[in-house]
This record gives structure tokens, sequence and C-alpha cells, in this order.
């Protein structure tokens, strides 16, 4: 079951929370700001970061997809995914609980939030990119952002 999908770039986590009860998951999401920024480099709104905005932007629409798929969702705050982040760069990061969530459930969470993030932060940063068709694996992906560098 695919439930981790980590590499230099991003990462997507989905385990099991159990000091919050039975069938409660935490769903942790990241975004290498200093990995993006030669491909964000001149197109910062506002001070926002695409790739912060897009993995904002995409969180948004993973919730809506967790719903549509019977879960409940609860926002915390809290420091549940310190430490996945792979490398010690500056990253940003987002969290939530999901609850009552089928066994199914996170593979299609984290296939859905890749391919999400990606149809959302690369075309506004490389207006002309062409984007994967396929889920790669997190190596692959990670080699697919390094060749548009």
């Amino acid at each position: 079951m695919l439930n981790r999908y980590v590499n230099d770039f991003l990462y997507y986590v989905i385990r099991p929370d159990d000091k919050r009860g039975n069938n409660v998951l935490i769903y942790c999401s990241g975004v290498n700001v200093t990995r993006f920024l030669p491909l964000t480099a001149g197109k910062h709104r506002l001070g926002q970061n695409p790739a912060v905005k897009g993995l904002q932007s995409s969180n948004l629409e993973v919730r809506s997809f967790v719903l549509s798929k019977g879960a409940a969702l609860k926002s915390i705050r809290s420091d549940d995914c310190f430490g996945i982040a792979p490398t010690k760069d500056l990253w940003n990061s987002e969290l939530f609980l999901i609850e009552n969530a089928p066994d199914s459930l996170p593979p299609e969470i984290i296939r859905y939030a890749v391919m999400n993030f990606l149809s959302i932060a690369l075309p506004s940063c490389l207006p002309n990119v062409t984007l994967p068709k396929d889920f790669l694996t997190p190596e692959d992906l990670q080699a697919y952002l390094e060749s548009l560098m």
C-alpha cells in the first residue's frame, strides 16, 4: 500500500495516528522551497512562491477528494510531520487529520495529491511544460523535475 511518497522536491505521507483514536490518519505534505527556486525564479507574485501556492491549492483539492470518498477531515496544528523532509532545505509543510477513511483510500490520496500538485504548480512555473501523463515513482519524479532546471 502506497502511503509514503518522498523525494528531494516534495513529500506526501499518510500514516495512522493511534494517539488520536482508531481509524484516524494524519496527512502530511510538503514542498522544498529551496529546490523549486530555480523553477520558480521570477514568478513570485506578492512574495508567494508558486510551489508553495501550488501545495496550498492542491491540498484544498485533496480535502475535497477525501470528503468525496466519505471520510471526515479535521484541521490541526502540531509537529506530527516533523522529520519527514529528506533534506535540511527550506520546506513548506501542511497537515490535517483524516477520520473514518477506508483502508483503500491512502494510496488513492497519494496518487491524487502528487498529480494534482504537478498540474497546479508546474504550469505556473513553466507555462509550456509537458506534464507527466503517468504517475511517476518518487525517484523518477525527482529526475523529471531536475531535468526542467
